[in-house]
């Protein structure tokens, strides 16, 4: 189970400055944009007002990481599995592209920083929480990473 903590303001001033992240947020009605820098991993979500709002009371982050071995759609998939404090349990997928190498950058840094923020996006409404995760959530990563190197 992951660590959690509070987001930091430059985290959404950050947010709110980079246009191609701006851009590629006002292409989607729902789903995820990954978004990494040399300093931040952060997983955003664009949801509905009432989702974000019973997400409001985070109790418990958990991260799982596998390969998908697929020759048409090789692929790293990040599980995320959130509990709040009503005790909802709600569960979170994305698959970072091998071939990009934007996806392949925010998967060594992510394995490299050991932690993540989730923002959960609609309007003017949102919810975002930082989660550094444990050795036993990030080794299967740093493995899926060490081994697109060596292949890459």
């Amino acid at each position: 189970m992951s660590s959690i903590f509070s987001t930091p303001q430059t985290t959404y001033d950050a947010l709110e400055q980079d246009i191609e992240l701006q851009i590629a947020l006002s292409q989607i009605l729902y789903g995820c944009v990954p978004h990494a820098t040399e300093e931040e991993c952060l997983m955003i979500f664009k949801e509905s007002p009432e989702k974000i709002a019973t997400l409001a009371d985070i109790r418990k982050i958990s991260t799982r990481f596998f390969a998908v071995e697929k020759e048409e759609f090789p692929s790293v998939a990040m599980e995320i599995r959130i509990t709040t404090g009503k005790n909802l349990r709600l569960k979170y997928e994305y698959f970072f592209l091998t071939e990009s190498s934007e996806e392949t950058f925010f998967l060594s840094t992510l394995a490299r920083l050991g932690m993540f923020s989730l923002i959960f996006l609609c309007d003017d409404t949102h919810c975002a929480i930082t989660a550094e995760m444990t050795e036993t959530e990030i080794e299967p990563l740093k493995k899926i990473v060490a081994a697109q190197i060596q292949t890459g």
